[in-house]
């Protein structure tokens, strides 16, 4: 790759997850934006079965993380996005279908927050883990 393609692709090839967050809000603005970016992920045969849940609330996010194996940084989020797919909406209602562009969606975000000078955290996937609670 030439030195101008890694350039662009910096926030690709520099992306990394956070653990820790600096202190203070995220705006609504800045929500809508990563929802538009998520919103524009590519989805098998345009369905976009992706439904977004924004959680501001510190004691919602504490208890998420307490159920989470790996979510613990959600307890000191300032706010955290809950990507939930619709299997009706899926193409031909299909797992491996939803799951991907849910995957895609995700993605979109993350690189939306890095683009913008924001360090994303990790995702967290629960679908499928057997150690989750319900």
């Amino acid at each position: 790759m030439s030195n101008n393609v890694d350039e662009k692709l910096g926030f690709v090839f520099g992306r990394r997850s956070i653990r820790v967050y600096s202190p203070g809000e995220v705006g609504q603005a800045a929500v809508q934006k990563l929802l538009e970016a998520a919103m524009a992920a590519p989805s098998a045969v345009g369905k976009d079965p992706w439904r977004f849940v924004v959680i501001r609330d510190r004691r919602t996010l504490a208890r998420i993380a307490a159920e989470l194996p790996n979510g613990q940084m959600l307890a000191t989020a300032a706010a955290g996005i809950a990507v939930c797919g619709d299997l009706a909406v899926a193409h031909d209602q299909q797992l491996s279908y939803l799951l991907q562009d849910c995957s895609a969606a995700i993605e979109n975000c993350c690189c939306a927050l890095i683009s913008s000078g924001w360090a994303p955290a990790g995702w967290e996937c629960i679908h499928g883990n057997k150690g989750s609670k319900p």
